[in-house]
């Protein structure tokens, strides 16, 4: 994996933690009470509509348009919120977030990074990813040890992410010749590589007209 689609797929799996986490704790609106300041809510709101101007939709997670010192701000202030069952060591997780953020920095303007700072990304995303794919194994199974998908994302705009039912629906309709595209990422806590199918199942309904309509699931 690219380094920074490491970086990004670490953020983006403390993202969906920190919802799937903290909307138990604090409700569906949890990031207006998770002790990020009203102006910084307000910013994350302004790059989402700015998004749905640009591109016609946006993603309707908030929090996928805080910035990397947000989330650390949300781990900190949350520790005792339900996040302190899936790092179990705050200091830890405060020192590889800290060193995550310096690596980010050069990546951020396409800087060669040394060696060893491409090492340190690649460890540290895959303890921290390996750890919240743990804790969802050890919530669904009682065992941390296998492998789960993180999220899933379409060209569509849909988006899919651990924690979420396992079923769901878009109200997306396919036409011949539409072309559909996936974006998946995994962790396999034993480290692991991992492969993907992907199945389509034709579904008929019969319509008040008595017409036969065909859709793909």
């Amino acid at each position: 994996m690219e380094i920074s689609e490491s970086l990004k797929s670490t953020e983006n799996s403390l993202r969906d933690l920190f919802s799937f986490v903290l909307s138990k704790k604090l409700g569906v609106e949890w990031y207006r009470s998770c002790g990020v300041s009203a102006d910084r809510i307000s910013q994350w709101d302004e790059r989402r509509q700015t998004d749905e101007i640009k591109f016609g939709h946006s993603d309707p997670r908030l929090i996928y348009y805080a910035d990397f010192y947000d989330l650390k701000t949300i781990l900190k202030k949350n520790w005792d919120n339900g996040l302190s069952e899936v790092f179990k060591n705050l200091k830890e997780i405060e020192v590889l977030l800290d060193l995550l953020d310096e690596i980010r920095n050069p990546e951020a303007h396409r800087r060669e990074l040394l060696p060893y700072q491409k090492h340190l990304a690649i460890g540290i995303s895959g303890k921290i990813r390996s750890d919240i794919t743990g804790y969802f194994s050890n919530m669904e199974t009682g065992d941390s040890f296998y492998p789960r998908l993180e999220c899933i994302q379409d060209n569509l705009g849909n988006t899919w992410s651990i924690g979420e039912y396992r079923m769901k629906l878009t109200g997306c309709i396919l036409r011949p010749g539409d072309y559909l595209q996936f974006k998946v990422s995994a962790t396999d806590p034993m480290g692991d590589a991992l492969e993907y199918a992907f199945f389509g199942q034709r579904a008929w309904e019969i319509n008040p007209y008595g017409t036969i309509l065909a859709s793909l699931n």
